[in-house]
């Protein structure tokens, strides 16, 4: 007459099914017994997670498995239990390994669309391709789809725009309106190409009423409290209109870690067709747990991992980061590239310092002109010239223009 132990009774609960074949879990426990090799791994594994789901502590579980069977005498069999679990965290760990070492497979492929579609690029020889990458710039009509236009003019005189298989940083100190040039930036992108914004920050509503702010003009204090005019009513639909013209995807995920940072990129590449990420933020102190949703969080990682999608699949990426600026010996607040880390610097091939001038003026003493005035400084460039680019900022609702008549040599501090 066989014998029914109390942790075999809380199993069949579990499982639904007082006569389930592996109440005794012999098969996860015991790699001796002859229903061991009736389940594969993976199979064992996810008995384990629907018993912990269901709120068993797998400890406790153990414990009680081993007290049975010594009470019935079987030693050899309670000591397995350590074996069997042994051999499936063993397996876990391999498992693991391979998707560390294959960062590029996290993605499932997606009905429709196979990782054929991003095919490994080849060498190319010069002698063979160099008349008609040349005759490509003698056209007149001919289109660079490797750029894309970032909408303010200024900008763009100094390379044509932003490139295909970049990384971009954009660095700046708090309240010098990173995020939100991001917002403008991929707004004007969004109406040329496919655009994706994955967000660690903000909402999906969040983003969408700062959008809203920008193309409408009306600060977002009045769009949260619904303090609106009849003429804010009716740009809030014209701007209904402009917003369905922009192919823009927001992510607003809970990020937990570098891996499914990179999966939610690959993603929107193959669903979507994005052609440029814009993400918030890479961190640029020493505290890496500033940056609150990343767990399994390594900068150097997350900047090589993501400079290489951007060349894997042929996008851009660009990535806002945090610097604190330092006062100079007139006391005037100014970036500096050594303030930027260097695990942020290694991957980018451009760095654009972002400078808020008015930010600092606490006692109303700057020049009138500069109160409006945003300074991209452009101090890392691998596809052009620097420079020192400025725009006109409207600072009740942060958007940004060309001053059309300045684009100056690139200066620094």
């Amino acid at each position: 007459m066989s014998t029914e132990f109390l942790y075999e009774s809380k199993i069949a609960k579990i499982f639904d099914d007082d006569n389930f074949e592996h109440r005794s879990l012999q098969t996860i426990l015991n790699p001796h017994s002859s229903v061991w090799d009736k389940t594969t791994m993976d199979e064992k594994i996810e008995m384990l997670q629907k018993i912990i789901k269901n709120g068993e502590v797998l400890e406790y579980l153990v414990e009680s498995y081993q007290a049975d069977h010594i009470s019935f005498r079987n030693e050899e069999v309670a000591k397995s239990s350590i074996s069997g679990l042994c051999e499936i965290i063993t397996y876990m760990v391999k498992e693991y390994s391979k998707k560390i070492d294959e960062p590029t497979k996290f993605v499932k492929p997606i009905p429709g669309k196979k990782w054929s579609d991003f095919p490994e690029k080849q060498p190319i020889a010069v002698s063979k391709t160099a008349k008609k990458f040349i005759d490509n710039f003698i056209n007149p009509n001919y289109k660079n789809n490797e750029i894309i236009k970032t909408g303010f003019a200024d900008l763009d005189k100094i390379d044509g725009g932003f490139h295909l298989g970049e990384m971009i940083v954009l660095a700046g100190d708090n309240g010098n309106c990173k995020d939100q040039f991001m917002i403008n930036l991929a707004l004007n992108m969004s109406l040329h190409s496919k655009v994706g914004f994955i967000s660690l920050h903000d909402s999906k509503t969040s983003l969408l009423i700062r959008m809203l702010s920008c193309l409408s003009e009306i600060p977002t204090f009045h769009l949260n409290e619904h303090k609106l005019s009849e003429n804010n009513i009716l740009n809030l639909k014209n701007c209904a209109a402009e917003l369905e013209k922009r192919e823009l995807i927001i992510n607003d995920n809970y990020i937990h870690s570098t891996s499914f940072l990179i999966e939610q990129c690959k993603k929107m590449v193959i669903e979507n067709g994005v052609k440029i990420i814009f993400f918030e933020s890479l961190t640029s102190n020493d505290d890496t747990k500033h940056l609150k949703n990343i767990i399994e969080y390594d900068l150097q990682l997350l900047c090589r991992e993501l400079k290489k999608v951007a060349l894997e699949l042929n996008i851009c990426v660009v990535v806002s980061s945090k610097l604190t600026f330092k006062s100079d010996k007139d006391g005037v607040f100014r970036p500096y590239l050594t303030q930027l880390r260097n695990e942020t610097q290694q991957y980018a091939d451009r760095i654009m310092l972002l400078h808020l001038p008015c930010f600092y003026d606490l006692h109303n003493k700057i020049d009138e002109r500069l109160k409006n005035v945003f300074n991209v400084h452009l101090c890392r460039n691998r596809m052009g010239s620097l420079a020192t680019i400025e725009l006109h900022v409207n600072n009740s609702v942060t958007t940004f223009t060309d001053t059309n008549d300045y684009t100056s040599n690139y200066f620094y501090y």
